[in-house]
């Protein structure tokens, strides 16, 4: 009986290439044109309102999901925007679907999904959605160390020369 020596290391990951069809595996970097750059934003920017991934828009595309991300941060405002929309039509959308579940297994799926849509909106929206901060100005102390000066002790020689002092005055 012949027993294969296995390694312990990990298993090297295959490239991810079923992420992109096939035709477009090998044209990965080339520039896309830019009548087609702002078409493609134009069809995300309703993608993303209509509850698409930025994977999904991507690969309906034939581009990366980094790519796209990179462009729609590049719009600036407009994506901030564009963002805050989203993220207050998923609040809507889930507050829907709890108003009109049908079943109790039905409203505990839409409040997970409210739970999913709040966790979004805390990270997506912090102006608006985030964790209110306060932070004052004023610093009080947690202690003070107050410094007194001391009286300065005597040493224990001039003690001895007082006492001796003291002796001679005495007996003469």
């Amino acid at each position: 009986m012949i027993v294969e020596k296995h390694s312990r290391m990990p298993r090297k990951a295959s490239r991810a290439t079923h992420i992109l069809p096939a035709s477009t595996r090998e044209q990965k970097h080339l520039p896309v044109p830019l009548e087609q750059r702002t078409a493609i934003l134009e069809d995300a920017k309703t993608s993303i309102l209509a509850g698409n991934t930025l994977d999904q828009i991507a690969v309906s595309h034939g581009i990366t999901v980094q790519t796209l991300s990179a462009w729609l941060h590049a719009l600036g405002d407009e994506y901030i925007e564009l963002r805050q929309r989203w993220v207050d039509s998923m609040l809507m959308e889930v507050e829907h679907r709890i108003r009109s579940a049908p079943d109790a297994l039905e409203l505990a799926r839409a409040r997970e999904l409210r739970m999913r849509a709040e966790w979004y909106a805390e990270r997506r929206d912090r102006d608006r959605y985030g964790d209110k901060v306060e932070v004052s100005g004023g610093i009080s102390p947690i202690f003070s160390v107050t410094i007194v000066a001391a009286e300065p002790q005597r040493s224990a020689p001039s003690a001895l020369i007082e006492s001796d002092a003291h002796k001679d005055a005495t007996s003469t």
